[in-house]
């Protein structure tokens, strides 16, 4: 369209040219001149144009609900901003856009049942799924769990997806965010029994175990900075740093931060820094599931973490990943 345009201004303009309503003096400057600076301009403006016309996806997925919590993941999204009971992912495919609210369009001629749920009202069926787009077109679309039923709650309707249209419209990372088994990555982090363990004499620090680097901490750590503690750490005793590495002394617990490679610190030989795949062969009922710590999908496939526990009921340990690599580990020794 915009080219056309172009084009078009260039041809009125040589036939003003062809039939010299202009000077021969001002021709150059009046023709040439102008006609280069309003074609630049009028592309800048169909660039614009353009860039207007696109729209973008916003996808949310509700993924733990709160006991007398909203009935819709609109209300998550909008009270619970913070409480990480959704996820969410991003598109800027205009095909898929078009797609979504042509589908919604045409959802009301499918079979249809009543559907209640009210904003800031408890009670009714649950809306487990909203698609915002916004930009140039701005609608959203309202999706139950198992992406069968097209909502509508204003009009306490849902409209069966015969065809699964909605369903078969993803590709690529939307397809993966859809189909993906949050609740599965929920409950790893519950079933403890399903996880692998190590004693707690597998930890060392330069060479020294764990253990008596603890009860020994003030004359082992010459290392490590006192970080002033009070009150408003609640049952923290002291907090003690290494450059990006820390140990916390909890009145019951001790936490361990390790980011470091090269501080002296390994569990089970293990330290930041080693390849995911050492852990997946260490440890592969831990590694079976990956458990979320991030809301955005984008963040959750290439950053989540594993737990190890510690024999005997002593504790536990988080392997942190990121991009295939153990980012930090997070040691807690009861």
């Amino acid at each position: 369209m915009c080219l056309l345009t172009v084009c078009s201004l260039y041809k009125f303009i040589r036939k003003v040219k062809q039939y010299r309503l202009f000077r021969e003096d001002i021709r150059y400057f009046s023709i040439n001149h102008l006609t280069m600076k309003h074609i630049i301009l009028l592309l800048f403006f169909c660039m614009a144009c353009l860039g207007q016309r696109k729209s973008h996806l916003t996808a949310y997925r509700l993924i733990d609900e709160v006991v007398d919590g909203p009935c819709s993941i609109k209300g998550y999204v909008k009270y619970l901003p913070n409480f990480k009971s959704y996820v969410t992912a991003e598109s800027d495919d205009q095909e898929l856009i078009n797609t979504l609210l042509d589908i919604k369009k045409k959802a009301r001629r499918g079979k249809s049942r009543e559907f209640y749920c009210e904003e800031r009202t408890l009670g009714g069926e649950t809306i487990h799924q909203m698609f915002v787009i916004s930009g140039s077109v701005t609608d959203t679309l309202y999706i139950d769990k198992d992406n069968k039923w097209i909502i509508f709650p204003d009009q306490r309707k849902a409209y069966l997806d015969k065809d699964q249209k909605f369903k078969k419209a993803f590709t690529g990372i939307m397809k993966e965010f859809i189909e993906y088994d949050f609740q599965a990555a929920i409950r790893a982090e519950y079933y403890v029994d399903e996880r692998d363990s190590i004693p707690i004499g597998a930890l060392s620090y330069k060479g020294l175990s764990a253990v008596s680097f603890l009860n020994n901490f003030k004359a082992n750590a010459e290392n490590y900075l006192l970080v002033k503690t009070d009150s408003a750490y609640g049952d923290i005793k002291e907090i003690f740093v290494r450059g990006t590495d820390s140990i916390t002394f909890y009145k019951n617990q001790v936490e361990i931060t390790l980011s470091d490679p090269n501080t002296g610190w390994l569990i089970d030989m293990i330290k930041p820094g080693d390849s995911e795949s050492k852990l997946v062969e260490k440890f592969p009922a831990s590694t079976r599931v990956k458990m979320i710590y991030r809301m955005r999908f984008e963040d959750i496939k290439r950053m989540y973490y594993y737990i190890v526990t510690l024999k005997n009921n002593k504790g536990s340990i988080a392997y942190f990943i990121k991009d295939n690599k153990i980012d930090r580990i997070k040691v807690y020794i009861d």
